[in-house]
């Protein structure tokens, strides 16, 4: 995984639809996705998915079903944060599909959850890992990162009917 930092986030606005209980993503400018996305893929947490542009492996937005019933209230929010774009490298992903990040579900640390504070408004779904670098790859839209990958994804919806 590499981190670099060449350009602004992707902008547009997080939403979470209540009754739906899925985020999504709208782009304020889809020339700009465009651009980053010559074809979709996507990685694959549970049923939340990370839009991947390729052939590069850019990182664009977060969307899926995620039910606000499951979530854990925990304070939190992210720190430290840079504008910039994570791109991955990952064998197996080609823009037929997505693959999962879960490698082990018998393996504790391959159980994400997601947590929400209601004070700030951020959700992170997070599988308990430290995030040695935050990164701001979308608006209100941040990926955790450590020395073997995604630790965490971060979201700030606006919540709607």
């Amino acid at each position: 995984m590499n981190v670099v930092f060449l350009t602004k986030p992707v902008s547009g606005r997080v939403v979470y639809g209540v009754a739906d209980q899925a985020f999504d993503f709208i782009p304020s400018d889809l020339g700009e996705v465009a651009a980053r996305r010559v074809s979709p893929a996507s990685l694959a947490i549970d049923t939340v998915l990370l839009e991947v542009g390729m052939p590069y492996g850019i990182l664009l937005y977060i969307w899926g079903y995620s039910p606000q019933s499951s979530w854990l209230e925990v304070p939190g929010k992210p720190a430290n944060v840079v504008d910039g774009v994570v791109m991955v490298d990952e064998p197996e992903l080609d823009s037929s599909g997505s693959v999962s990040i879960r490698r082990d579900s018998s393996d504790p640390a391959e159980v994400w959850w997601t947590q929400f504070d209601p004070d700030t408004g951020w959700c992170r779904i997070t599988s308990g890992g430290t995030d040695e670098s935050q990164t701001r790859i979308a608006t209100d839209t941040v990926i955790g990162t450590d020395g073997t990958g995604i630790t965490s994804l971060w979201l700030k919806p606006t919540f709607v009917d």
